[in-house]
């Protein structure tokens, strides 16, 4: 919020201009700086001719322009040094177990990142729940963004196993039957003991999604996790 007000108070030129944007500090750009601006009523309000309104549009191309360079530095740089592991000349994956450990690693790392931190940081501790700790509340898209990304780990699971993965079948169906349940999309309900309750047999199910991919393809592959962000240094 500084970041922004402090943009939007002096007028600044960058936020005019979506090429120099993406020198800005980081608190003032991405997905959740254009949520922030979008819903919060601290900034919400503006006009169509306001310095606010071609800051949005600034964000949005900025947003735009990064996903194209990340689309594009997958297809092109890493995506054959991952196809292309153990062969000659490639120093970063020496064998082809180690990208598939790479891609297993990631997936169980984004199932760690939805039951501790999406799921987590909201649920605090029963005496002090964090409501506002959850990702993207101000839209209400957090358990939208929760389902969105459980359904790509387990599509990338199963892309990875290249065979059937029953228990992770029947384990992504009853996480999704469980966010049918929970009443509030943007998790500010986690202070009452019922709704919280529901926020964490979701987390649970995220739990249970995680150990069951790590049966059917861990075990069967005889892999096991690397490291990932989450492990600190």
């Amino acid at each position: 919020p500084r970041a922004l007000a402090t943009l939007i108070k002096g007028q600044d030129p960058v936020g005019l201009d979506p090429a120099a944007y993406a020198e800005v500090s980081i608190a003032a750009r991405g997905v959740f700086a254009l949520e922030m601006l979008l819903y919060d009523p601290a900034f919400a309000g503006y006009g169509s001719g306001d310095y606010t309104c071609a800051l949005v549009q600034t964000l949005a191309t900025d947003l735009n322009q990064q996903a194209k360079a990340l689309e594009a530095a997958w297809r092109t740089d890493f995506a054959p040094v991952l196809l292309t592991a153990g062969d000659a000349g490639n120093a970063t994956y020496l064998a082809k177990d180690e990208a598939v450990r790479a891609l297993y690693t990631q997936i169980l790392a984004s199932l760690d990142i939805n039951a501790d931190l999406r799921l987590g940081r909201p649920l605090g501790s029963f005496d002090r729940p964090r409501p506002k700790q959850a990702e993207a509340w101000r839209s209400a898209r957090s358990l939208e963004n929760l389902l969105a990304s459980v359904q790509a780990a387990h599509r990338l699971a199963s892309a990875l196993a290249d065979h059937d993965l029953p228990l992770a079948d029947a384990a992504l169906g009853r996480l999704q039957r469980a966010a049918l349940v929970v009443a509030d999309p943007g998790f500010q309900d986690v202070g009452d003991p019922q709704a919280r309750l529901r926020v964490e047999i979701l987390q649970q199910a995220v739990r249970d999604l995680r150990a069951a991919i790590e049966g059917e393809i861990g075990d069967a592959l005889g892999i096991t996790a690397g490291f990932n962000a989450l492990d600190g240094d």
